[in-house]
């Protein structure tokens, strides 16, 4: 693949991403407590002062002391820190010793040389709550390991621990054959239970082939979205037989069809209504979660994009604000489809994408900002550690 195009995609999946954690941040605490807004009232990005106004720093949020981030909009949260000071800096480091990505590599490297990188480049508060985060997953990757409870880890419960963690990594995989990718993925993280390790592996999948389009505009991305998911289930349908993976796979063939109707059943309706309806018929569905942590059940996260997306339509946009107005966790859910749309687009195609009276290419560059100025990141060059990965990955470096 060539480096312009592969660096555009990756571009676009960073941004995008970030972008989605930045839209949904002031709607997160409602959010996680089951309350929806209304979309329409949140589709630029946010001040600091209209809904920052937290003193405490958390390590689940990564809020700055308010009075910094007052006049800024694009504020992230944990979702893209972990990315840019955790994920990201293992990335760098591996690569500079010719090592590929493997789960083991990156919990020995937290418990060791990654607390100490770049101690003096980064403001105090943001390394005590990365630093904090670090602990927090070593945590949970030892109860695992003994099967306790610890932090957001309980054993038997699918949480959508590898998505979170390793949604990137799905770009180093273009071309690849889609069951290779999602074995791969179903399988690389141990904190992933149950049907959490299914999801992880259809998202990152889906990454990989968003990276193969290169021409966008000839589809929406709902359409791709559709299409590519309901093969890709298909086929993985398939690998998995008769399987417990191939019965929940046969059963998310089903409840994929169901919100993709009920996205398009309910495209002429406001976007207030959209989430609101999204909450009582899927959020509220008792039957489908395990009532702990339903917030980050990945099921959830699957059934809210594919409404989402096929609401929004020809606007993918549409799909992202509703998401960050929508009951449970809504700077994540924004940010896990942000990337992928991103990653569809690159980032020279989405300076085109319009939404309301909104010019998104500001928008994604007011993140941007925000995470120069306060953190010194420029989130754009970080496509160049990926490029490496994804040579050294191949055999191409």
């Amino acid at each position: 693949m060539e480096e312009t195009f592969f660096r555009d995609k990756v571009e676009g999946m960073l941004l995008c991403g970030a972008y989605g954690d930045a839209l949904g941040a002031p709607h997160e605490l409602a959010g996680l407590q089951g309350g929806v807004t209304d979309p329409t009232g949140i589709y630029k990005l946010s001040f600091g002062k209209n809904f920052y106004h937290d003193p405490q720093p958390n390590q689940w949020n990564v809020w700055p002391p308010p009075d910094l981030v007052s006049d800024f909009c694009g504020i992230v949260t944990d979702d893209t820190a972990y990315r840019i000071s955790i994920f990201h800096e293992f990335l760098r480091d591996a690569l500079s010793r010719g090592e590929i990505f493997t789960e083991a590599r990156f919990r020995e490297w937290m418990s060791g040389p990654g607390k100490s990188l770049h101690q003096g480049e980064r403001p105090e508060w943001f390394l005590e709550c990365r630093n904090a985060q670090i602990d927090h997953w070593l945590e949970m990757f030892a109860a695992r390991e003994k099967n306790e409870e610890a932090v957001f880890f309980i054993p038997d419960i699918p949480i959508v621990f590898g998505i979170f963690l390793y949604q990137e990594l799905g770009v180093l995989f273009p071309g690849k054959p889609s069951p290779l990718i999602y074995s791969i993925f179903r399988n690389l993280c141990k904190l992933d239970q149950s049907y959490a390790g299914v999801i992880t592996g259809l998202t990152n999948t889906l990454m990989a082939a968003a990276m193969g389009v290169e021409r966008p505009e000839r589809q929406s991305f709902a359409d791709w979205f559709r299409d590519s998911a309901a093969e890709l289930l298909a086929e993985v349908g398939q690998l998995a037989g008769e399987s417990e993976d191939g019965e929940f796979i046969t059963r998310l063939k089903n409840i994929t069809s169901e919100m993709q109707k009920l996205g398009g059943d309910l495209q002429n309706a406001s976007e207030l209504n959209f989430v609101t309806e999204l909450k009582h018929r899927v959020y509220d569905h008792s039957d489908w979660f395990n009532p702990r942590l339903k917030n980050f059940d990945p099921l959830l996260f699957w059934m809210q994009m594919v409404a989402a997306t096929a609401y929004g339509g020809s606007d993918p946009i549409c799909a992202l604000r509703v998401l960050a107005a929508s009951a449970g966790d809504a700077d994540t859910v924004p940010s896990v489809l942000g990337s992928l749309i991103g990653t569809y687009y690159g980032l020279r195609e989405m300076f085109s994408l319009r939404s309301l009276d909104l010019r998104f290419g500001d928008e994604l560059m007011k993140v941007q900002d925000y995470l120069n100025t306060l953190l010194g990141v420029n989130l754009l060059e970080e496509s160049e550690l990926f490029w490496k990965a994804y040579q050294l990955q191949n055999g191409l470096a």
